[in-house]
């Protein structure tokens, strides 16, 4: 049985595998097949036309559509959601470094 948050769009012609969590906020454009045990967080949109397999776990910002194997999108995904938030706190914290120095 897969779990699909109301406030999810999911478009026609959507086909989906068993024991999918589609989270808050996600949208899944028509077309899509979404294989079984993926799990969607808050937020994560999918292209039309896209295929993903089993197992996978989508954050937001790294859905859409994809040519390539879909484990090398989750994978990519997961490291470069990893790396915006490690550089965004990165910069944060340099910038209070700059001023503390500065003043």
């Amino acid at each position: 049985m897969n779990t699909v948050h109301p406030t999810a769009i999911v478009g026609k012609r959507v086909e989906l595998g068993d024991a999918n969590e589609i989270g808050p906020g996600c949208v899944i454009e028509e077309g899509v097949v979404l294989g079984s045990r993926n799990k969607l967080w808050h937020n994560v949109y999918v292209g039309p036309g896209t295929t993903l397999g089993d197992e996978n776990q989508i954050h937001m910002g790294a859905g859409g559509p994809v040519s390539r194997p879909a484990e090398k999108l989750v994978r990519d995904a997961f490291i470069w959601s990893h790396l915006a938030g490690d550089t965004v706190q990165r910069l944060k914290v340099a910038g209070r470094l700059a001023r503390q120095t500065a003043a």
